[in-house]
């Protein structure tokens, strides 16, 4: 939909200096398309270097053949970023043929085991996925093509089922001793072209000047076989100092998902939403892609939101500023990635990266809690144990 650009510069403000004992960092660069959000690793011997799209929805982590059905297509559309020649590595070790991504796109092959670079840690051999086949071909593929890395763990309820290893990150790093808890702490910024800081925390550590509110601690909620989500019980706006607030289902989950752009916005919020961005007409349904909206209205005032409860508790909440909402795409257009597409009695499916970007999260995959507080836009790093 939207015009691919080259990726930002990894910065070393994220990449993994200062660091409590036990844990990891790694640096996030936003997609071209301003979709989502990627990391630059290394793998192999020499090493070769590839970006993986970080997503908080799904367990895996796996590296492109470049022989495989969509990357050896005469557009390359795996250029951009990047893929694994595991014949070139003197150090790739074959472990098995049964890996599968678990996505849309039902990506299979092999698992591999290899040396392998996160930020500027080597985490040294790690297995992984090793994409040999795209089940749906190029039709279910994202264009320029990337593969995933998974911050969530998959499991059929909450206990030491969810801690397999092999090609799903968290455990694995854990059970190599390479971070000492299984927690994931993400920090997305603001909605801006460039963002020089954002950062991913593996293991017992939090960026604590990130938090711009009190946190609080929700228990995760089943869903679909995997961790990463809770109960949302309210959404409301605030528009014109007026306030709509909606009850939502607390049976239903949510899932915390940075590998989905949209954020979910029902009736009859979604009309107010819309006449407060300059679209009143405006119905999108649709769970892929977003609309147009005029750039003057990046600069509403922060008390014009939309407010998310968790918990059935009115202080458990993160505000989403409709201001940021508004995507500059750095090209003198702006667009909102937002939906309308999921009924009130189903409450909210997923809460994508406009949510993200404005919370600090914690998922601890020990106690299987998400810590959520308002995300503070800002420079400073402080990142501490767990308990500070």
């Amino acid at each position: 939909m939207y015009t691919s650009i080259l990726l930002s510069t990894l910065t070393a403000a994220a990449s993994g200096a200062s660091l409590p004992t036990g844990a990891i960092s790694f640096a996030l660069v936003r997609k071209g398309d301003y979709s989502a959000y990627l990391t630059k690793l290394k793998v192999g011997t020499p090493p070769q270097e590839e970006y993986l799209l970080v997503d908080t929805g799904s367990g895996t982590i796996s590296f492109e053949n470049p022989n495989n059905n969509v990357c050896s297509l005469e557009s390359k559309p795996c250029a951009e970023y990047g893929t694994f020649d595991n014949t070139s590595s003197s150090t790739c070790h074959w472990i098995s043929n049964d890996f599968g991504d678990g996505l849309i796109d039902f990506g299979s092959g092999s698992v591999l085991q290899d040396i392998v670079q996160i930020g500027d840690q080597n985490v040294g051999p790690l297995q992984f996925g090793y994409l040999d086949d795209y089940g749906f071909g190029v039709e279910q593929v994202a264009v320029p093509t990337a593969t995933i890395l998974g911050l969530a763990l998959l499991c059929n309820k909450f206990d030491d089922s969810c801690y397999q290893s092999g090609y799903y990150l968290v455990p694995e790093l854990y059970e190599k001793k390479k971070i000492n808890r299984r927690s994931v702490s993400i920090y997305l910024g603001p909605e801006a072209p460039t963002v020089n800081n954002s950062e991913v925390i593996l293991g017992s550590a939090y960026d604590k000047a990130k938090q711009g509110s009190t946190p609080f601690k929700l228990p995760m909620a089943y869903f679909n076989s995997e961790t990463n989500s809770v109960n949302a019980s309210a959404i409301s706006s605030t528009i014109n100092g007026d306030v709509t607030r909606l009850p939502l289902n607390p049976f239903n989950t949510t899932l915390i998902d940075t590998g989905n752009p949209l954020l979910t916005i029902p009736e009859p919020l979604w009309s107010q939403v819309m006449a407060s961005l300059g679209n009143p007409n405006e119905t999108h349904t649709s769970h892929v892609g977003g609309i147009y909206v005029d750039c003057k209205y990046r600069e509403l005032p922060n008390t014009e939101k939309i407010s998310y409860e968790f918990g059935g508790n009115p202080d458990n909440r993160i505000d989403v500023p409709l201001s940021q909402l508004v995507i500059d795409f750095n090209n003198g257009t702006c667009g909102a990635d937002i939906s309308n597409g999921y009924e009130i009695s189903n409450g909210i499916g997923v809460l994508g990266d406009p949510f993200i970007r404005q919370t600090y999260l914690t998922f601890d995959f020990e106690d299987f809690t998400v810590t959520m507080a308002q995300a503070r836009f800002t420079s400073d790093r402080d990142v501490v144990p767990f308990g500070n």
